[in-house]
């Protein structure tokens, strides 16, 4: 399962102050920070930080917040649609994430 993972996530760079995500978007992935800090929703991404988890517990719903670099950043992105995709072939990792999706 996480080679599979592994294996769709793609790496980005941003600038700093280049937006990751914007106020009113659809929630379809999400961020891990591989090096860099970013700020959005109140809160300081450092490295090993996930930044939009909440592609993953909601449907396609807007996000109420915007997030953007403070330093250069790398991040690895990861589509909601592809994990999904990839759950399919994991029906207990796939449980689980419904499980945590209800919480």
């Amino acid at each position: 399962f996480i080679v599979m993972v592994a294996s769709i996530l793609t790496r980005h760079l941003y600038p700093p102050q280049e937006v990751l995500i914007e106020h009113g978007s659809l929630a379809r992935e999400l961020f891990i920070v591989n090096r860099g800090i970013a700020a959005g929703n109140n809160h300081l991404f450092t490295v090993g930080s996930i930044i939009g988890n909440d592609a993953l517990v909601r449907g396609e719903s807007e996000r109420s917040y915007s997030a953007h670099a403070i330093t250069f950043l790398e991040v690895s992105c990861l589509i909601k649609d592809q994990l999904f995709q990839v759950l399919e072939n994991f029906p207990e990792m796939e449980q689980r994430f419904k499980i945590l999706a209800i919480k």
